[in-house]
């Protein structure tokens, strides 16, 4: 079975499980963790193998986001207001 058909951008509707986006600070854990949440029978993990074009990139945009949030809570960045983005539609 191809997870990647259940992916929540190809089938919105129809949508009703959850999603969480970890990130493993320390990668000889990932292993540990996979196996971990693998052993749940209501957790499913998609490896980035198994995602489309589409979903990839909706991936990277996300972690993009994340990652300038964070730089802003540092004060290494400054972010548009949300009054600003919305001026700008």
């Amino acid at each position: 079975m191809n997870s990647s058909k259940n992916w929540p951008l190809n089938n919105i509707d129809h949508y009703t499980m959850e999603q969480l986006v970890v990130h493993i600070k320390k990668k000889n854990k990932l292993a540990f963790i996979k196996e971990l949440l693998k052993a749940f029978d209501y957790v499913e993990v998609l490896e980035p193998s198994q995602l489309s074009a589409k979903e990839k990139k909706w991936l990277a945009g996300l972690e993009e986001s994340v990652q300038q949030v964070n730089q802003h809570k540092q004060g290494k960045i400054k972010l548009k207001s949300a009054k600003a983005l919305l001026d700008e539609l």
